[in-house]
């Protein structure tokens, strides 16, 4: 069990309020088409673009027909067959890219002590279901091609990437490939069913347009495709999960199904509710303190993980000493 978040109430509820006012005022007139696309695209890969990689090794890569980026904040910034971590970024499968999410990977690195890899998968519209997911299951052959064994490959992912994640795992069921030692989610998108999803409405992003970047992702496939549907593969033999997930978030009840689903399949689950919090959180560790624990927690979970954890719900407190089960 980890520990509990310490530090002060006052930004921990403000900040993530004010960021998520910000960023619905945004996307709430937009869709995930056209120019109004390729405009998003380029901002959110600006804002996140690598300015000053202090601390960290940046290393680009080709993954079979993708691009890519090592990142290692590991103190040396070396890369080793010791570990590494398969980050899988999120953004409605319609944008992001190893640029937008590098100040969120190279503190999970840093928390890690290991490098991360995050691949630049393809992206909807313009490639559907299962297209993303075959590019997430390439760069995981690509680690262990590099001589990473599967033992020592951790999966990471935000959002649309934490479902990649959750996919891809069960893809490597499915084929009988060996998993990993492994997997973060951070606010996981889950439910690809937009008619089941038991939403309401999101403080960070209108429903209205993660309900157009699900149907750009699933295209022409059913959300009951069972490739597609995540809570409902089969869990068993997957490696242990720790699932982060803010208590305000739409998300919370599929983050919910899922821990149900690891437990009743004898998969070493712990899902984390933070109090207060929005969606993806974490990316906010440069001001927000208890994004910065929330990080390290999932960093010191990918650096241990040995498939001994124990299930488990946790509701997070950001007072000193605080869990509350």
């Amino acid at each position: 069990m980890f520990s509990g978040p310490h530090g002060g109430s006052s930004s921990r509820n403000v900040i993530p309020a004010l960021t998520a006012g910000a960023v619905r005022t945004v996307f709430r007139p937009l869709r995930p088409t056209g120019l109004q696309l390729r405009v998003i695209r380029a901002a959110a890969d600006s804002v996140g673009a690598v300015r000053n990689p202090r601390g960290a090794r940046v290393e680009p890569v080709r993954i079979g027909s993708m691009t890519g980026t090592w990142v290692s904040a590991t103190g040396n910034g070396s890369r080793t067959l010791t570990g590494a971590v398969l980050y899988l970024h999120g953004g409605g499968f319609v944008l992001g890219s190893s640029r937008s999410h590098f100040g969120l990977v190279k503190r999970l690195s840093a928390a890690s002590g290991m490098p991360v890899l995050v691949p630049d998968y393809r992206l909807a519209p313009e490639a559907g279901f299962p297209v993303a997911l075959d590019d997430a299951l390439a760069a995981y052959r690509c680690l262990i091609a590099e001589g990473y064994s599967p033992d020592r490959i951790r999966l990471a992912g935000d959002s649309a990437g934490g479902y990649l994640v959750a996919a891809l795992l069960a893809e490597l069921r499915r084929q009988q490939l060996p998993v990993p030692a492994g997997a973060l989610l951070m606010s996981p998108l889950l439910d690809l069913d937009i008619a089941r999803a038991e939403r309401t409405r999101d403080p960070v992003i209108p429903l209205a347009f993660g309900n157009e970047c699900i149907s750009a992702f699933l295209g022409e496939t059913a959300a009951s495709d069972p490739r597609v549907d995540v809570l409902a593969a089969d869990k068993r033999g997957w490696p242990p999960v720790l699932i982060q997930v803010g208590s305000t978030e739409c998300l919370l009840p599929e983050a919910k199904a899922m821990a149900d689903s690891l437990t009743a399949a004898g998969v070493p689950c712990e899902l984390q509710i933070w109090p207060g919090q929005v969606h993806v959180f974490q990316v906010m560790a440069r001001v927000l303190p208890v994004a910065r624990i929330a990080l390290t927690q999932g960093g010191a979970f990918l650096r241990t993980t040995v498939g001994t954890a124990q299930s488990s719900i946790v509701e997070r407190d950001a007072r000193p000493g605080r869990n509350i089960a």
